[in-house]
C-alpha cells in the first residue's frame, strides 16, 4: 500500500523554506540508500531545487540531475516537471497536482501559504480516496522530525 507523508511547516519566519526542508529530507533518504525523484510544478521550480541541492549545505553534496537532461541511470536524486517520471523509492511532490503512476512512498512538504495549504488538502483527499496510508508531520521551529526511513 503506498504511503504519503505530509510535512507541514507550522510557522512562517522560522528560518526554513520549503526547499530547505525538501533538501534536508532528500539528504536523509539519500543517506539511507534510497533513490529519490523530486516532481516539480514548472521548469523554474525544477531549476530552483536543482540550485538549492548544490548550495543548501556547505559541507555536503547530494548527487542529483534533472531527468530532462538525459541523466545517468545511477544518479540517486532526479528532478523534473514533465515527461515520464523515473522510478524511485521516494517521490517528493512539489507540484500542485497529485502525481500519477505507481508510487511506493510519496512526500509532500507544505509551507504556510494558504493557497498551498488548500491545494495540499485536495491532494490529501485524493490520496485518502485512493486508499493510501497517510501520515502528517508538523515541523516547528524548535525541532525537526526524523524524515524518510
Amino acid at each position: 500500500m503506498p504511503r504519503v507523508d505530509f510535512y507541514l511547516l507550522e510557522a512562517a519566519g522560522d528560518g526554513r523554506t520549503r526547499g530547505q526542508v525538501v533538501c534536508t529530507l532528500v539528504g536523509k533518504a539519500f543517506a539511507s540508500g534510497q533513490r529519490v525523484c523530486i516532481l516539480t510544478g514548472s521548469a523554474e521550480q525544477a531549476e530552483q531545487i536543482d540550485d538549492l541541492l548544490w548550495t543548501y549545505k556547505d559541507i555536503s553534496f547530494l548527487p542529483h540531475q534533472r531527468w530532462d537532461e538525459h541523466p545517468d541511470p545511477e544518479t540517486p536524486v532526479l528532478i523534473g516537471w514533465q515527461g515520464e517520471r523515473p522510478s524511485a523509492e521516494i517521490v517528493f511532490n512539489l507540484s500542485a497536482a497529485a502525481p500519477s503512476g505507481p508510487i511506493e512512498r510519496l512526500i509532500e512538504v507544505v509551507d504556510c501559504d494558504p493557497a498551498q495549504r488548500e491545494e495540499a488538502r485536495g491532494r490529501y483527499r485524493t490520496y485518502r480516496q485512493a486508499g493510501y496510508t497517510l501520515e502528517t508531520h508538523r515541523l516547528h521551529a524548535a525541532h525537526e522530525r526524523s524524515g524518510p526511513s
